[in-house]
């Protein structure tokens, strides 16, 4: 490209930027809003296309690979039954307790799950897109969990889609603890560490709290973060040093890997 049609290009990029700041914010809201419903449809649209692709890649595997992922998914079914008859035991010998004592019920959930249809490309481990909105009775602030812990929070709301803040962004802050420890920590999401695992910076953790390899800390919701219930893994207190006045010490948490490929999530709703 010639230097004069290059300098050209560059004018009228910033044109367009000086353009959109003068904008009224009216305007811009007009657009953004606009743009939103323009692309809802293509998120749904890409979501299926997405799913018609798992199809297809299921058809192309061979017989003895098909085998092989039957004979898996048995194995995962029978531990996934053990578990589950063991989870219905302990909750009928909570509920006879409950009964015994006079206890009120614990407050309870029900799951509503979603798809992932969306990254945001803004911020790749900032936050995503499902495909479930307020027509599902989906609310800003309820959680969002996987297999493997806390994905973090609902951030806004529309009719077929919510925003999800993720537990690895800088800007969501909660406080957490060990199990069968009540003292309260820091906790705040790292961002995007490129060729590095996910992780997240905890500080005021309490002196004798001193991870290793053999006695690693899973760190849970402490419950007192808005509508985040407690005990929901967040990740694995990795290591500490001491903060600058001595009393406390700083660390870091291991993220789970398991938020890189997210495909499906869960979404807490409380029973009323």
């Amino acid at each position: 490209m010639p230097a004069g049609k290059k300098w050209g290009v560059v004018y009228l990029g910033i044109l367009l930027l000086l353009g959109w700041f003068l904008l009224p914010v009216v305007i811009k809201t007009f657009i953004y809003r606009g743009t939103e419903v323009f692309l809802a449809p293509v998120d749904v649209v890409a979501n299926k296309v997405g799913e018609a692709q798992d199809y297809m890649a299921f058809r192309l595997k061979g017989k003895n690979q098909l085998l092989r992922d039957v004979r898996q998914l048995s194995r995962r079914n029978s531990l996934a039954q053990n578990k589950l008859h063991q989870q219905e035991n302990q909750e009928h010998y909570v509920d006879r307790m409950e009964r015994l004592l006079a206890f009120e019920p614990v407050r309870d959930y029900e799951f509503a799950y979603a798809r992932v249809s969306q990254r945001l490309v803004s911020g790749w481990f900032d936050s995503l897109v499902i495909d479930k909105g307020s027509r599902h009775g989906l609310k800003e602030e309820m959680a969002v969990v996987y297999a493997g812990g806390l994905v973090g929070k609902i951030s806004k709301v529309e009719g077929s889609k919510s925003t999800v803040t993720l537990v690895s962004s800088p800007s969501f802050r909660i406080t957490v603890n060990p199990a069968n420890d009540t003292r309260p920590i820091a906790y705040q999401g790292m961002g995007q560490t490129p060729w590095s695992p996910l992780a997240a910076s905890v500080e005021h953790i309490p002196s004798d709290l001193l991870p290793n390899d053999e006695n690693p800390i899973t760190l849970y919701t402490t419950g007192l973060s808005g509508s985040l219930r407690a005990g929901l893994k967040v990740g694995i207190l990795e290591s500490v040093e001491p903060e600058m006045e001595g009393l406390f010490n700083k660390g870091k948490v291991r993220l789970g890997e398991g938020l890189r490929s997210l495909r499906e999530v869960a979404v807490l709703i409380p029973l009323e």
